[in-house]
C-alpha cells in the first residue's frame, strides 16, 4: 500500500465521501434537499479554523485529512486567508439557510444551537491546551495501514516545532480508541451530546483526548 501526505486539499469530493463513510452527519438534517452539501458546510467550516491541512493518499486516492491549529501560532497569511474564506461561507450559507436548502430554517438554527453548544462544551475542556485538532478522519478501508499515523506525527512534529506542549481533541463514541491509546494520548474528559452518535443508556457519547508533545520523537 503506497502512502503519501500532501499539504493541499486535492480531490475535494473524494474527501467528502470518506467524511461521509466516516460520520453519518446528514442525519442531523434530514431534510436537505441534497444531503452532501451537509458534509461539505462542515469540510469547509472545519477547515477555516485551521492553519495546517494534511490530506492523506493512498494508492493515488485521497482517504482522509487532518486540520488543526497552534494557540499561539497563526501566520498572518494564514488568519488573512480565513477570514476572507469566513466571509464566503458565511454568505454561502446564509443563502442556503434561507432557500431551505437544508431544511425549514427554524430546524436548522436549532440543530446549528445543538452543534455550537458542542463545541463550546470542547473548547472548554480544550481551553488549557495550546494546539488542537479541528477535524481528522479516515475511510473506514483506509484504516490500519498508517496513513492515520503519519497524518498525526505530521502535526506532533508541527506542533512541537513551534513549542506546543500538548495536542487537544474531540470525538464519539464511534472512533477508534485503540489509535488515540496506542498513540500516547489521555482521555481527559467526557460529556452528552445529542448530535453526537447514540451511547448506551446514561452514558456519555462525546470525549476529549489529550497529547502531552514534549514526550514524543
Amino acid at each position: 500500500m503506497d502512502i503519501n501526505i500532501y499539504r493541499r486539499v486535492r480531490d475535494r469530493k473524494a474527501l467528502l465521501v470518506a467524511l461521509k463513510e466516516t460520520w453519518a452527519l446528514h442525519a442531523y438534517f434530514p431534510d436537505a434537499k441534497r444531503p452532501m452539501l451537509v458534509y461539505e458546510l462542515f469540510f469547509d467550516m472545519a477547515l477555516l479554523a485551521s492553519c495546517w491541512v494534511d490530506v492523506a493518499v493512498v494508492d493515488g486516492q485521497p482517504v482522509g485529512l487532518l486540520a488543526g491549529v497552534l494557540k499561539h501560532h497563526q501566520p498572518v497569511a494564514c488568519r488573512l486567508y480565513n477570514f476572507l474564506a469566513s466571509i464566503a461561507f458565511y454568505t454561502k450559507f446564509a443563502f442556503i439557510l434561507l432557500t431551505h436548502q437544508l431544511g425549514k430554517p427554524r430546524f436548522v438554527l436549532h440543530q446549528l444551537r445543538e452543534v455550537y453548544s458542542l463545541e463550546a462544551m470542547c473548547k472548554l475542556h480544550k481551553d488549557p491546551h495550546d494546539a488542537q485538532i479541528e477535524l481528522f478522519y479516515l475511510h473506514p478501508k483506509a484504516r490500519g495501514h498508517g496513513a492515520g499515523r503519519a497524518l498525526m506525527k505530521n502535526f506532533v512534529a508541527y506542533a512541537k516545532t513551534h513549542r506546543a506542549r500538548s495536542i487537544a481533541l474531540w470525538t464519539d463514541i464511534s472512533c477508534s480508541y485503540t489509535f488515540y491509546d496506542n498513540y500516547g494520548f489521555s482521555r481527559d474528559a467526557s460529556f452528552f451530546s445529542p448530535i453526537l452518535a447514540e451511547p448506551e443508556k446514561g452514558q456519555d457519547n462525546g470525549f476529549v483526548y489529550t497529547l502531552k508533545i514534549e514526550d514524543k520523537e
